[in-house]
């Protein structure tokens, strides 16, 4: 990646020179991407033009530490998940506003009426795809998809001009259509106590949702499957490939630049513009100049163009200074992961059966997730700013499946899904507000977890749409690039050589201590020992033993990759 600036063409000439072809021009920051020889690589630096080059590194889908955490689908029959009309058609009225467990808790649920749910809104899901004929989809589309929610982007990925391309196809990756779901998914999943399996199912969700979350008639139980802005639309933009093997970082920053031209030529009234109010970025890569690298620039210049980018944390934690690009952006929306007690419950009853949910998740309380980036940035920056839940997430499978997922990549649409609210709001009541009032609102009105968790791990708290609206409509919030602190130091120890010690006493469930060891680069290596280990047995028999979990995070991702 080649940071230089506009007009490209005598750099292009120059590169072509050196035996190296120019890949990609973006038009909404000062740079290309280029493949060159690395012969040429100083010369390169060298030229006047050339201000910093930076490595065009891989890009993943965010990756689970474990086996347990893996997408799960939910063994029901597509015919057992409808949309709202069809769900009428079948047993005639259904309840208005039809909040599943996840617009309640977040609070998105309560602000449907003052936003038309997000009716208008449009969130770009750069992805893997998402499916535009999903049944939970449906609804208003473009010409291709009238009967889709999903608007056809483009297929920026490996699978461009082979039989896989194309990002609206059912046989693209899960991920860009569970993401896309947990937005804007409007239908319902139907089960009959007749049908045994159903039965079982049926017993398991009655027992931990709310009542308000799902609604019964006869023997049947109707288990609504929407997202936060369950009237919005999805732009669907591909980048990885249908295996969802990982790609070049240039491809994720083409992405963004499309999107952001998309939103320009909208504004300026230009044919083919479009009123993109959210970008949903549940992607990764390792962070090695935060806020500096061309993604982090492309998702400013979003933000400046008028769009809301929400970031993933990733999935590196819980070691501190983890959180991955593009969410170390500086005016990134990033989102953390948590667990909370209804998804938890259900998944674990659903795999070990009954009575595991309340064994392994005995207490109310949401929890930052272990596997969520924690802050604080390299330069100092507080990191994550909010977290929504990302442990069980209940969503959409292509070809009209659903399941189970988790990872900050599920919590990251949640935040979208209520920013796509927000912005919408805004347009309609308060076009002067832009994605920075919104954003400043999402993180003030989050809603703490317990103060034993830092500012690193729960960022401002968990999202909370209901009390963010309230602040914007107040006019409490400022049209403002905030940056906050990290809320504690964390303990440096500088070994060179000899032995740290530490006394761990009464460390409760899901808790961490947290230590950054400095060490010489020459040290071949550290031996970490424990004793006196005690760990207090489940009272009740759990499919998994109570654990102590321990973590080593190297430090390489504060380099300075350019030249």
């Amino acid at each position: 990646i080649v940071h230089t600036a506009k007009p490209y063409k005598k750099l292009v000439d120059a590169i072509e020179d050196m035996g190296g072809t120019v890949t990609i021009q973006y038009q909404n920051v000062d740079a290309v991407a280029a493949r060159l020889p690395s012969s040429g690589l100083k010369v390169l630096g060298a030229l006047p033009a050339v201000t910093r080059i930076e490595k065009d590194r891989m890009v993943e889908l965010p990756k689970l530490p474990e086996e347990y955490l893996e997408p799960r689908p939910l063994m029901v029959n597509p015919s057992q998940l409808l949309d709202p009309p069809s769900l009428a058609a079948k047993i005639g009225e259904i309840p208005d506003g039809f909040p599943s467990y996840i617009t309640s808790v977040t609070g998105a649920a309560d602000t449907w009426d003052e936003n038309g749910a997000g009716a208008g809104a449009i969130t770009a899901v750069i992805d893997t795809g998402t499916e535009a004929a999903h049944t939970c989809l449906s609804g208003r589309g473009d010409v291709g998809h009238p009967d889709s929610r999903v608007i056809e982007g483009p297929d920026l990925s490996p699978d461009a001009g082979t039989e896989f391309e194309g990002s609206t196809l059912p046989t693209n990756n899960f991920h860009g259509t569970f993401v896309a779901g947990v937005i804007a998914s409007r239908c319902f999943i139907v089960l009959d106590r007749r049908v045994p399996s159903d039965a079982e199912l049926a017993t398991i969700f009655q027992e931990h949702l709310p009542e308000e979350n799902f609604f019964t008639t006869g023997q049947l139980i109707m288990l609504p499957l929407v997202g936060l802005a369950p009237e919005s639309s999805i732009y669907a933009v591909k980048v990885f490939p249908h295996t969802g093997s990982g790609v070049s970082s240039s491809i994720i920053e083409s992405a963004i630049d499309h999107v952001i031209t998309k939103k320009k030529e909208h504004t300026s009234g230009l044919p083919g513009g479009m009123d993109i109010d959210v970008i949903n970025l549940s992607l990764g890569g390792s962070a090695r100049f935060d806020g500096r690298t061309l993604e982090d620039q492309l998702v400013d210049a979003a933000t400046n163009a008028g769009i809301l980018v929400v970031a993933a944390a990733g999935n590196d934690g819980p070691a501190p200074v983890s959180v991955s690009t593009p969410g170390t952006a500086f005016s990134a929306l990033t989102a953390g992961a948590s667990s909370d007690p209804v998804h938890t419950r259900v998944f674990w009853d659903i795999t070990f059966g009954p009575g595991q949910g309340h064994a392994m998740y005995p207490d109310d309380e949401f929890r930052p997730a272990d596997f969520s980036g924690r802050g604080p940035l390299a330069d100092g920056r507080a990191s994550p700013d909010v977290t929504a839940t990302g442990v069980f997430n209940l969503s959409l499978f292509p070809q009209d499946g659903t399941g189970f997922a988790s990872g900050t990549s599920f919590s990251t649409p949640a935040v979208a899904g209520g920013a796509a609210l927000l912005m919408g709001w805004a347009e309609a009541n308060a076009p002067e507000f832009g994605p920075l009032v919104v954003r400043n609102a999402i993180i003030d009105g989050a809603s703490p977890l317990s103060p034993e968790w830092k500012r690193r791990s729960q960022g401002a708290g968990y999202l909370n749409v209901a009390k963010s609206l309230e602040l914007m409509k107040s006019g409490e919030t400022r049209d403002e690039l905030r940056q906050s602190a990290p809320d504690e130091d964390i303990p440096n120890v500088v070994l060179r050589g000899g032995s740290y010690s530490i006394d761990i006493r009464d460390l409760q469930p899901a808790r961490t201590v947290d230590l950054i060891f400095e060490i010489e680069p020459s040290t071949t290596s550290v031996t970490i020992d424990f004793s006196g280990v005690s760990i207090d047995p489940n009272p009740v028999p759990a499919a998994l033993p109570n654990s102590i979990e321990v973590y080593v995070k190297g430090a390489k991702r504060g380099g300075l990759p350019y030249l």
